[in-house]
């Protein structure tokens, strides 16, 4: 991906650069999957640990739950990322 179309572009702030909640309402193929990805980047950023000059994270002090109406794009999610 070299670059985010328009509605990816004006979430991109919203949902890579806070942990603020969103509500995304748009069609189908408009990015809605890849803005749910950045805030899900947001959050793994957040919650990273260094130490010794190693990255971690504590798995039990968050969770990221991903629900689609359909199971073929969970898999393409899940595989993808």
């Amino acid at each position: 991906m070299t670059h985010l179309n328009r509605i990816q572009s004006r979430l991109y702030e919203a949902a890579f650069e806070t942990p603020d909640n969103l509500l995304v309402c748009a069609p189908t193929g408009a990015g809605k999957t890849n803005i749910a990805m950045l805030a899900c980047l947001q959050l793994l950023g957040e919650m990273r640990l260094q130490h010794k000059g190693r990255l971690s994270f504590d798995l039990k002090q968050f969770k990221i739950i991903y629900i689609a109406p359909m199971k073929a794009l969970v898999s393409e999610v899940v595989g993808n990322f």
